[in-house]
């Protein structure tokens, strides 16, 4: 007959064996899930800039042929009496008018990504090759974040001998926020779409070439 002396080892050897085995259980748990939160975060952003990008050229896109906006309503260029080529500059009011129409646009569209939701397996968001497509969904919703901001640029740019593209852009920045079970994300875009070029022949006034010049200086 054994003593009580005699199962106290073993006793302590199952809770040795059961607390190693929750120390590992709660760490796996904790490992998968900061994967989980990464991938998440990373989707997330992923998705909320695939989205924007969209909403952005799209909105552009439409209104311009929506108003058939060309580069002779944007810009007046001036000529001397020789027809040499003197200036271009943009057309304010009709810049504004487009610019304010393609800020609305947009904004009504990132509003519509509010009711935009994404599905991801929590299997492919544990970044395990076994368990992708698998698991429970984790839903991925987006909320605007402020509104729209637009900025028209005129600039020129060398296209060759004796040529030069004056060109009409607007620097766009909008931002989104995914929301997820486990936080949420702030995403920003940032885009120049172009509205409008236009080759100028001839010589070019020397302001102008001293622009072009200190801007591809820059660029380099």
């Amino acid at each position: 007959m054994r003593n009580k002396s005699d199962k106290l080892p073993k006793c302590k050897k199952i809770i040795v064996a059961v607390v190693i085995s929750a120390v590992v259980v709660i760490s796996a748990f904790l490992c998968i899930e900061k994967r989980v939160r990464r991938y998440t975060s990373e989707m997330g952003t992923y998705y909320c800039r695939c989205q924007l990008s969209e909403v952005i050229n799209g909105s552009v896109q439409s209104v311009l042929e929506k108003t058939g906006a060309e580069y002779s309503d944007l810009s007046t260029e001036i000529y001397d009496e020789n027809g040499n080529f003197v200036s271009a500059s943009i057309n304010t009011k009709n810049t504004n008018k487009l610019q304010s129409m393609i800020v609305s646009e947009i904004n009504g569209n990132i509003s519509g990504l509010s009711d935009s939701e994404i599905e991801i397996s929590a299997g492919t968001l544990s970044g395990i090759v076994l368990l992708n497509g698998k698991g429970p969904d984790i839903r991925l919703r987006l909320v605007p974040v402020g509104s729209a901001q637009a900025e028209m640029k005129s600039s020129f740019e060398s296209a060759g001998i004796n040529q030069t593209c004056h060109r009409i852009s607007l620097d766009i920045t909008a931002e989104v926020k995914a929301v997820y079970p486990a936080g949420s994300e702030t995403v920003t875009v940032s885009m120049n779409c172009i509205l409008a070029e236009n080759i100028i022949a001839g010589e070019v006034p020397e302001g102008i070439l001293a622009d072009i010049a200190k801007r591809t200086q820059d660029a380099e």
